[in-house]
């Protein structure tokens, strides 16, 4: 009977793993992992779900795993709306939780990161701005001032 109570609670703790947290419609990659999108009035969140075996626990492994889904999910639904956004590294995104089952050894991975719509014209008039301040300091003659205009534009 003493033998019976630490191997109910082993089995109980070790069956422990995270739920899954999503903000939309949940879709699937071809690996299986899941994510989910919300629109935003700039952009768009996308909540992913990640898990991998893993003999040894390596958190890192599973949170740019998670990220990868969720970037991947991004980079899909952002050229679909024919926009662009950057996409963070995997110490940016949001860990919801994670965890990893002791008896089955899968790491499961929650996570979730707000995509901002980058205004692609944005960076041209910065660096249409930025040449004009070096053409007003004198580095730039007219000719150099107005080929580089003419260049950038062109892009």
């Amino acid at each position: 009977m003493k033998h019976i109570f630490p191997i109910i609670l082993l089995f109980l703790v070790g069956s422990c793993s995270t739920t899954t947290t999503h903000v939309g419609s949940v879709e699937k990659t071809e690996n299986g992992h899941e994510y989910s999108i919300k629109e935003t009035k700039t952009g768009f969140i996308v909540a992913g779900h990640y898990n991998e075996y893993q003999f040894v626990r390596n958190s890192k492994n599973g949170f740019i795993g998670c990220m990868r889904v969720i970037n991947n999910a991004a980079r899909e639904h952002a050229e679909s709306m024919n926009k662009e956004i950057e996409l963070p590294k995997w110490d940016e995104i949001e860990i919801i939780d994670h965890g990893r089952d002791i008896i089955s050894a899968i790491m499961n991975v929650n996570c979730k990161h707000e995509y901002k719509f980058v205004n692609k014209q944005k960076g041209v008039v910065e660096k249409l701005t930025e040449l004009k301040s070096l053409y007003d300091s004198g580095a730039l003659t007219e000719q150099e001032y107005e080929l580089s205009k003419k260049k950038l534009l062109s892009e």
